[in-house]
């Protein structure tokens, strides 16, 4: 039996991040996502939140409507999980190697646990 879950990005300021993709449908065949966040003008606010919900989709669900269900409602259903914004500030330079840097790490984890 196949097991999914759906995911969303929600925030209390949806016209200062762009969050691509939002949502999605995670399976058995695909247990990961990556997703970007761009803040829009530059207008970071630190009480902006960002937060990640899961929900197990049921053989007898639509991943379409599954957000719109009363099990989507229901925290008991609904893993939430809080991002923690931050900005920081760097120049184009140090960006620039940063990026060369770390193009040659693709595949590679950047902090060791």
């Amino acid at each position: 039996m196949l097991k999914r879950v759906a995911w969303r990005i929600r925030t209390n300021a949806p016209t200062r991040y762009i969050v691509n993709p939002n949502g999605g449908v995670l399976d058995d065949t695909c247990s990961s996502q990556t997703f970007t966040v761009e803040l829009v003008g530059n207008r970071y606010n630190p009480h902006h939140k960002l937060v990640v919900q899961a929900i197990q989709i049921l053989d007898s669900e639509s991943p379409k409507n599954i957000w719109k269900s009363t099990r989507a409602k229901d925290p008991e259903y609904v893993q939430t999980i809080n991002l923690e914004l931050s900005t920081t500030l760097m120049n184009l330079e140090f960006t620039q190697q940063f990026w060369t840097r770390s193009n040659s790490r693709i595949g590679k984890p950047l902090f060791n646990a």
